[in-house]
């Protein structure tokens, strides 16, 4: 099954050089791993917000179910 194609932006972050050392030495390609991870929290991070930010509001407005599905990423419960 083909991904769907999601547009990206690139940008550079400084990553502490341990950090990127224990990766490549569990071989895990850092760039995928660090990918994941900023989806996932994002994701975390709306799923559980209240407030001004509105789950179901951000995820339908910025069409966010492609980008989750895309890269595995579960999101679940928008109450947490």
């Amino acid at each position: 099954m083909a991904k769907q194609k999601i547009e990206m932006e690139k940008v550079t972050i400084e990553i502490p050089k341990a950090i990127m050392d224990f990766l490549r030495s569990v071989e895990v390609r850092p760039e995928e791993y660090l990918q994941y991870s900023l989806i996932d929290a994002f994701r975390a991070d709306i799923e559980c917000s209240s407030g001004m930010w509105g789950y179901s509001e951000i995820f339908k407005r910025y069409d966010l179910a492609p980008v989750f599905k895309a890269f595995d990423v579960t999101y679940t419960n928008p109450d947490c």
